[in-house]
Formats: structure tokens, sequence, C-alpha cells
């Protein structure tokens, strides 16, 4: 995990590191200390919007879980 980003902090002070897929093999292959592959990574710009707290109960399994409210 990471620091949050911004606009997530007020829902959590902690994200998790996300990785794009062309950096995938910079990561894999270790050409940088993490650290320094962590500031120098590409962040995708993740989208995120409140959905359903149904989504807590786990017999509940439909797409309409994930739709924003």
């Amino acid at each position: 995990t990471e620091e949050a980003e911004e606009n997530i902090a007020e829902i959590h002070h902690r994200q998790p590191v996300v990785i794009n897929q062309t950096d995938v093999n910079r990561y894999l292959n270790l050409e940088l200390q993490g650290s320094d592959f962590l500031k120098e990574r590409n962040k995708p710009d993740l989208i995120f919007y409140k959905i359903s707290k149904d989504v807590n109960k786990p017999t509940n399994n439909s797409a309409s879980l994930i739709q924003a409210i």
C-alpha cells in the first residue's frame, strides 16, 4: 500500500499500489530498487464511486453490487 491520493484520502489514508501493465516487467525484473520503482512508475487514474453496502454480504453475487449509486 501507499499513502492515499487526495481524492481517495476521505475514504482511507492508505491505498493499494496499482501497477500499469506496461510497468509489470520492470517491476518483476527488479530493474529498480522497490522504492525507486514506486516513485517512477506511471500511476493510473483511479475512478471510484459509492456502491451498495450489500457488497459486504458474501451470499450476494450480482453485477449490480458494483453499480454506482
